[in-house]
């Protein structure tokens, strides 16, 4: 089916997914631990059966039993990866036989079980690859559309979407799962997924799973407010809870007949729902939602720009962005040498200044030059520096090509290209379609081929075809940024001029963004700074959207922020009075960059735990032994003062997954370091783990981030891995001498298999072994139903959790280990 003709329904009705499968096809037979995905091989009129129910229940679209049917998802449940596409193809043909025509077909897309680079071992290209190995099949079955979902890392969703657009060209939608606080599990709040996935040619958004349909509404709420494409949204049905050794699943049908309206107020045009719902919950979201009219969005005027976790908006009536423009070589000959030699501290120290500036966007460039340089690993290790070490978009700023595809892979959010022009076909045609596939912004140079027009209509008239080039190629209009060329008004002032008024012309009369570095005006003339800022406050005047800047200048930081003040762009003038009350001097000294030396080491030690600093770790514990600070002083008063810091900001919502394994990661690193300096008495273990996945489970994303962090606490972590049977936990837990035992289950169907591991070991006098679970279906109450110690929700928690449950900590204020 042709995506216009889904868009046209879209016009004039809202239109129901299916819901739940795993709870019917455990209603119609599936054992515990089974996987859904292998009924296409045993029992495909199991399958075939449950889509004609849904079908009955009046779903519009069926989506294909193949969540997990990608080649490391099948590997984890015991089918051969050459099975992929024997699989894929049968789920679109018994989806397409049940719904008899009377409803779409869309292949179902679920995560891979691992994690992208750098939170996991995965590279991006590798996981392009697995997906494709399941797209294909999806594709030359002949699916209506396809529904990517429950997606908890926004690398893994780009990774995803690069797969399906290689191969097909029709409806798309990509959810992600959102817990309770509006964030996915590692970080991305709603907008910053509504930035990325516009700019991948997505035709629908949304979210799915993790939690009921209560929590969802806000999410997509937010979701409606950024953007006007389509909306998608399948909650689950509650969170599940243990009720005569059964799962039990608190919401119901008449949940979503009420929330169902509330999905569409705030702007959904997809409905159906997750775990825990069956063909009564689509019937009921049916029978309110096709009385009602979809609600029209209109999309938003300003720019799109995203980092991992968060979006930023450019545009009238929102702060001008500095561009800060230090991470470039030119010029600078100890970043070039740094470069040279693969150090990073450099470029993570100039990250880190530059936006405690005010720097909203990171340019990053790495063209050190010479045959023997490596531009493109280069770029990838800096654009990885800079995201583990700030939270902003970057800019990804190369003419090498490779390099410049590289970095857009490894850009978490939605980054600008820096640039494309006219110059020749080499600079604009390769780049235009890497643009579009990894969804990016775009700067344009205004060059042709005769260099840069002296007038300012030269100018406009290269804007324009560069426009056309990027419009043809699918790029947004508000994606595309121009930069007229600052050229120095000491060799001739009227070519200035020309640059102001170009500038004005394209913003006003072409629509779309316009950046600048303005530096290069008072090139050659005395008092250079005088230009300078004067030529600042002349382009924002005439419409400039994105300053490239020093951010550590302080009077260019004042123009702009006296800027945003004066063209209302600072609500109330709280940016500006935060600036200028008070003690300004002290506030700008503040912000100026810190010599290490003057800070001491125990602060030093800290800090790079808390921000995860892996590159200076290592150097401030040098430091700290050479002023004959003892390894376990390190670790006690400082390093572990850190890991605690790290969990406290992450249980407050300041830090999200990425950190806490960026620090853990660091942790680890001075560990190492540490371990053979300690004297044989100086112990720092905490206790010995055995961590497991429960058998029939297959998920040990959460598990294994458990583990590390709490080997980063001082604990000896024995990870047996996933789908454990009872027998080798227990087995491991008294060959280890464990300390504490952790359970994990992310499937309502495998949770109940953690009860019989706790009976297990009591049945074999091993029950003074305290065990802990977790996992996204488990909760506190669920670990008092089955006697566990306690209940870890994540992996701080887990630390914290395990302290007290050892008896090392004090409870919550009421007494409870909660």
């Amino acid at each position: 089916m042709k995506r216009s003709q889904i868009l046209d329904r879209l016009q004039r009705e809202i239109l129901v997914l299916d819901g739940g499968y795993g709870t019917t096809f455990q209603q119609n037979g599936l054992k515990p631990g089974q996987a859904p995905e292998g009924l296409m091989l045993e029992n495909p009129s199991l399958v075939e059966k449950v889509h004609r129910m849904y079908v009955e229940a009046g779903a519009d679209i069926i989506l294909t039993n193949t969540f997990g049917a990608c080649p490391t998802r099948l590997e984890d449940v015991g089918i051969a990866a050459s099975r992929t596409a024997h699989i894929n193809h049968r789920a679109v043909e018994l989806a397409r036989k049940a719904t008899k025509g009377e409803a779409l077909v869309a292949g179902n897309i679920g995560p891979s079980g691992k994690l992208i680079s750098p939170l996991g071992d995965l590279t991006f290209d590798d996981a392009i690859k697995n997906y494709t190995a399941q797209v294909v099949p999806l594709v030359e079955a002949g699916v209506d559309l396809i529904v990517i979902e429950t997606i908890i890392d926004i690398r893994e969703i780009k990774a995803i979407i690069c797969a399906v657009r290689e191969h097909f060209d029709g409806f798309v939608i990509a959810q992600m799962a959102f817990n309770e606080d509006q964030r996915a599990f590692t970080g991305t709040e709603p907008e910053a997924l509504a930035a990325v996935l516009e700019a991948m040619d997505v035709d629908a958004i949304g979210a799915n799973c993790s939690v009921g349909p209560d929590l969802l509404v806000p999410v997509l709420e937010r979701m409606g407010r950024v953007t006007n494409k389509p909306i998608c949204v399948e909650p689950n049905a509650g969170l599940p809870r243990l009720v005569n050794g059964e799962n039990f699943w608190p919401g119901k049908p008449e949940d979503f007949t009420e929330y169902a309206a509330r999905f569409v107020a705030a702007g959904a045009n997809f409905i159906g729902s997750c775990c825990g719902s069956t063909p009564e919950f689509t019937r009921a979201i049916r029978d309110v939602v096709k009385k009602m009219e979809p609600t029209v969005r209109s999309a938003p005027e300003y720019t799109k720009l995203a980092s991992r976790f968060d979006m930023l908006r450019i545009g009238a009536g929102y702060p001008i962005p500095m561009v800060g423009e230090r991470i470039n070589p030119t010029g600078r000959k100890k970043l070039k040498e740094e470069l040279r030699a693969r150090n990073f501290a450099f470029v993570r120290d100039e990250a880190v200044s530059q936006v405690a500036q005010g720097a909203a966007i990171l340019d990053c460039n790495v063209g050190v030059g010479g045959l023997d340089f490596d531009e493109p690993g280069t770029m990838i290790q800096a654009i990885r520096t800079i995201q583990s070490a700030v939270r902003v978009p970057v800019q990804v700023d190369s003419p090498d090509i490779i390099a410049l595809e590289l970095g857009l892979k490894e850009a978490d959010g939605k980054p600008i290209v820096n640039s494309i022009s006219m110059e020749s076909p080499e600079r604009i045609d390769p780049v235009l379609p890497l643009i579009r596939r990894y969804g990016a912004a775009v700067l344009g140079l205004t060059i042709d081929e005769n260099g840069i027009p002296d007038t300012w209509q030269g100018r406009v008239r290269v804007a324009e075809r560069i426009i056309e080039k990027c419009l043809a190629a699918g790029i947004q209009r508000n994606d595309i940024i121009i930069d007229c060329i600052t050229m120095p008004a000491s060799a001739d002032p009227s070519k200035v001029w020309a640059t102001i008024r170009a500038l004005r012309e394209v913003k006003e009369q072409l629509g779309v963004r316009t950046a600048l570095g303005v530096s290069n005006s008072s090139f050659g003339l005395p008092r250079r700074p005088v230009v300078t800022k004067t030529m600042l406050a002349m382009a924002i005047a005439n419409g400039l959207d994105f300053p490239i800047v020093n951010p550590g200048d302080v009077e260019i930081r004042e123009i702009i922020l006296a800027a945003n003040l004066l063209q209302n762009r600072d609500p109330d003038g709280m940016k500006y009075l935060e600036e200028f009350g008070g003690d300004v001097i002290k506030k700008r000294a503040m912000v100026q960059k810190v010599d290490p030396a003057t800070v001491p080491v125990g602060d030093l030690l800290y800090t790079a735990i808390v921000e995860g600093d892996r590159d200076n770790i290592l150097a401030w514990i040098d430091r700290a032994l050479a002023e004959n600070m003892t390894p376990m002083d390190m670790n006690n008063q400082h390093l572990v003062r850190g890991m605690n810091e790290v969990g406290r900001r992450f249980n407050e919502k300041i830090y999200f997954l990425p950190q806490v394994i960026l620090s853990a990661e660091t942790m680890q690193k001075a560990f190492n370091k540490l371990r053979p300096l300690l004297p044989k008495n100086d112990d720092i273990k905490r206790g010995v783990l055995v961590i497991a996945t429960v058998r029939g489970d297959v998920h040990d994303i959460g598990k294994n981030i458990v583990g590390a962090v709490m080997e980063n606490h001082g604990w000896e972590v024995h990870n047996l891995g996933k789908n454990i049977p009872r027998e080798d936990i227990l087995k491991a837990a008294k060959e280890k001498s464990a300390t504490l035992v952790g359970l994990s289950a992310l499937m309502t169907t495998t949770m109940v298999e953690m009860k019989r591991v706790i009976d297990h070991f009591t049945e074999q006098g091993f029950g003074s072994v305290k065990i802990i679970i977790g996992g996204a279906v488990t909760s506190q109450k669920y670990s008092e139903e089955i006697a566990a110690a306690g209940w870890g929700r994540d992996a701080v928690d887990a630390v914290k959790k395990a302290e007290i449950i050892l008896g090392r900590a004090s409870a919550e204020v009421d007494g409870k280990v909660n």
